[in-house]
């Protein structure tokens, strides 16, 4: 076989590799026809929840999306108060649906049985429930393979599917699952009309492109795994005046401030929270945050449970609950107060936080990100909190909320709180 028939052939297969997310096709109904959404089978699909009048998310603590199955609203994700709540999700949905901005929501590893109508309910704070509707028409891409062997011409047609394409891959690894499975699909027919003398030198290259793919998918997963692993480079100053005071940091009767009353406050809650040290490391690991910055929550809101009543609720505020203290008012609260679910939901909420400063304010460093989103943790998720003219910690009761949590995370990470 000349080198120009295997050329072409792997230029084929190589075309294959175009399999990147696509945007949906949308289409605007009538007043009372929902919008269409096209997606391709075994890919991901962004339904937005488009309400008219109704923008950003002000005013909007809980809204969920459902299918409707027949007449039967079968709920496909659930939030509340600005945490997913994973119980309420139906089993087809669990792992494939994340909530984004503006109430969107991602269906991942999209399936032909997921084509349907699916209702996004907003729930305002002024009593008012808004909805909007999309229909989600999901398609199967088939492509060809086509080749030429001693002048015979040979095709292969590859469909590009949800059985086509591995349930347990997602972006960015989705990406690499079906760029490999396809070229692998590819060499192995093309093989059957090879001679054996080059079975050796393909199989080589093929080992090889597929073992750089997994090392450039897990370098990304590495390097994903926390915006935060450089918590000792950011700039913090510490505990405030309002925080020293309470907790009595003095030292020859001045106000011990700053990084160093962080360090001091985080070592005195260090004993204590070795108790919830592998339930915050599997948090850390299962979301890709920096478990450091979870302890530092921890030590701040309830200085590891010790500043909680038995029954989990705080000591100076009967609404808020559990080890992160997260607020009954506005959240429904799961699991008990000392649990992997409690910190997993407090986390959760932090993500939410963070990703959501940073698609309001994408100018701002990572760094800001975090913060602004610490300052939100404590009072509320609003655009107008961003928009301080000022420290925004001086916004939180303490004053000093983000900037402490940071400096109690630097000591977290050099002390047994890092994967």
């Amino acid at each position: 076989m000349s080198g120009r028939t295997v050329a072409l052939f792997l230029s084929c297969c190589l075309q294959l590799s175009g399999c990147r997310r696509i945007p949906p096709k949308r289409t605007a109904g009538g007043a009372d026809s929902p919008v269409q959404a096209f997606a391709v089978a075994g890919r991901d699909v962004v339904l937005r929840c488009d309400v008219p009048g109704l923008h950003g998310a002000s005013g909007v603590r809980t809204w969920e999306w459902s299918k409707d199955d027949g007449g039967q609203l079968k709920t496909a994700l659930a939030v509340r108060g600005g945490v997913e709540l994973m119980r309420d999700k139906e089993a087809g949905y669990v792992d494939r649906t994340a909530p984004l901005v503006n109430r969107s929501m991602e269906l991942r590893g999209v399936r032909l049985t997921d084509t349907g109508l699916y209702v996004c309910k907003s729930f305002l704070d002024d009593g008012r429930t808004l909805d909007t509707r999309v229909s989600l028409i999901v398609e199967n891409v088939t492509l060809t393979c086509r080749w030429n062997v001693s002048g015979e011409a040979e095709q292969k047609k590859v469909t590009v599917s949800d059985r086509s394409t591995s349930a347990g891959c997602s972006a960015p690894l989705g990406i690499c699952c079906c760029v490999s499975m396809l070229l692998i699909f590819c060499v192995g027919c093309f093989l059957v009309v090879q001679k054996r003398k080059l079975l050796s030198g393909l199989w080589r290259k093929m080992t090889a492109l597929t073992a750089g793919s997994q090392r450039a998918a897990t370098e990304e997963e590495e390097e994903h795994f926390t915006e935060y692993r450089n918590l000792e480079e950011m700039r913090t100053t510490g505990v405030s005046a309002v925080t020293a005071t309470a907790n009595n940091l003095t030292r020859e009767g001045d106000l011990v401030l700053g990084v160093e009353g962080s360090e001091i406050l985080a070592k005195k809650d260090l004993k204590p929270m070795s108790k919830y040290r592998n339930q915050i490391m599997n948090v850390g690991r299962k979301l890709r945050l920096h478990p450091a910055l979870i302890a530092a929550m921890i030590s701040k809101q309830s200085n590891a449970g010790q500043q909680l009543k038995p029954d989990g609720h705080g000591m100076h505020d009967a609404n808020s609950y559990g080890l992160m203290q997260i607020n009954r008012k506005f959240h429904a609260v799961k699991g008990e107060p000392f649990s992997e679910d409690h910190i997993d939901e407090g986390s959760t909420y932090l993500i939410h936080l963070i990703k959501t400063v940073t698609n309001w304010r994408p100018d701002w460093s990572r760094e800001q990100h975090l913060k602004g989103a610490l300052v939100c943790y404590m009072v509320g998720l609003e655009k107008e909190k961003l928009n301080y003219d000022g420290e925004l910690d001086q916004q939180t009761p303490t004053r000093d909320f983000a900037n402490d949590v940071i400096a109690r995370a630097q000591f977290y990470a050099e002390n047994g709180f890092r994967v």
